[in-house]
């Protein structure tokens, strides 16, 4: 079942907007359009705004370099030294340690779209492997893939996912040990010799008293693409936990979520701490008292535990990130259109996230 679509390319052009900076209240939400489905949605994050023809709204700046040298949107101090134009800074760690860690700084403080800016004018593509779920996703490498891109002479970064789209956004590429705490040894959930028929949506961690798994093969992925000099973008879909829809390979997941979430000492404290986490905005009282929302709590459940688990394993190894149907977002009580922060703290949630693990990644 460990096809690839090695040979699927989309190239496309994303214009630097506000992913992130100093006023969170005037934060670019994620637009509100359900690109479900779209899983190629490398620009997923494009604001309604930009152009729609054929050009994947590009809005390529007359400027751009086109002759070859991948000189476009590369701010003229980064380094362009042997790393394929894509302004890959020289202390940036590719040997997959993290050990280039990045200076403390408050996000906040950080320009209001700064951190896109190299990608103005930037030309990416998207690699999907597919059948991630119940091991499927396992021991897959992206080489293959990265030996096609070799002699692309215009190509500054490389799109992988962290979870899959539409209704299979629970399957990640990534182990976790509380998402694979939900793979039951039940006889149900295993064959007899213990591998997985359903409810397995990341790859197995292998010892689970160890503080790492025995194979992450999605830091190899970023490892690997950052030794070709290509920047990195996580694509996930912000369906994530919740769903409506669960497949027959991984019925009980979602369930054995909320219900981990509804039991868990460490995860209703954090849930309890703020009153937003469990009621959306009413401006009518100014106060966080619409309770009709019933599954908002999840999600920052799994922001708070999963995401930024992820973002601080992987670090600046990871460039930038788009989170494709924000509908699941509006649909759980956030306002994206009048530019409250205090109407849109799932938006403010998933920013702080995965900036814990790399503050000047860009977000869309």
């Amino acid at each position: 079942m460990k096809h690839l679509k090695l040979c699927m390319l989309f190239a496309f052009v994303i214009l630097a907007t506000g992913c992130g900076g100093s006023d969170k209240s005037e934060t670019q939400p994620i637009t509100d359009e359900d690109t479900t489905g779209v899983d190629s949605g490398a620009g997923s994050g494009t604001d309604p705004e930009e152009s729609t023809d054929d050009n994947n709204g590009s809005g390529t700046e007359p400027e751009e370099d086109t002759d070859g040298n991948n000189e476009s949107g590369i701010d003229p101090e980064e380094s362009t030294d042997g790393n394929n134009g894509s302004g890959t800074d020289p202390e940036e760690d590719t040997d997959g340690n993290n050990d280039s860690e990045v200076d403390p700084v408050d996000p906040v403080s950080i320009e209001l779209g700064s951190r896109a800016e190299w990608l103005s004018g930037s030309w990416g593509v998207a690699w999907l492997p597919e059948y991630f779920e119940n091991g499927g996703i396992e021991g897959i490498s992206i080489q293959p893939f990265l030996d096609q891109m070799a002699d692309f002479k215009t190509l500054d970064f490389i799109q992988v996912k962290l979870n899959d789209g539409y209704i299979y956004s629970p399957v990640h590429t990534a182990p976790h040990k509380l998402l694979e705490s939900f793979w039951y040894d039940d006889g149900i959930d295993r064959d007899e010799s213990g591998e997985p028929l359903q409810n397995l949506v990341v790859p197995r961690w292998g010892d689970l008293s160890s503080d790492e798994p025995e194979s992450d093969q999605l830091k190899e992925w970023l490892v690997s693409i950052k030794a070709m000099g290509f920047k990195t973008q996580i694509y996930m879909n912000t369906g994530n936990m919740v769903r409506d829809t669960i497949p027959g390979t991984f019925p009980d997941v979602q369930t054995r979520w909320m219900e981990w979430c509804d039991t868990n000492t460490e995860a209703q404290a954090f849930l309890n701490s703020e009153t937003y986490r469990t009621a959306a905005y009413d401006a009518e009282t100014g106060e966080y008292t619409d309770t009709s929302f019933t599954e908002r709590a999840y999600m920052f459940c799994y922001l708070e535990f999963v995401l930024k688990d992820y973002a601080v394993r992987y670090g600046d190894l990871i460039d930038a990130w788009v989170f494709d149907n924000p509908g699941m977002i509006s649909g759980k009580g956030d306002n994206p259109d009048n530019g409250l922060l205090e109407d849109q703290r799932i938006y403010e949630a998933f920013a702080e996230s995965v900036h814990a693990g790399n503050p000047y990644a860009a977000l869309a």
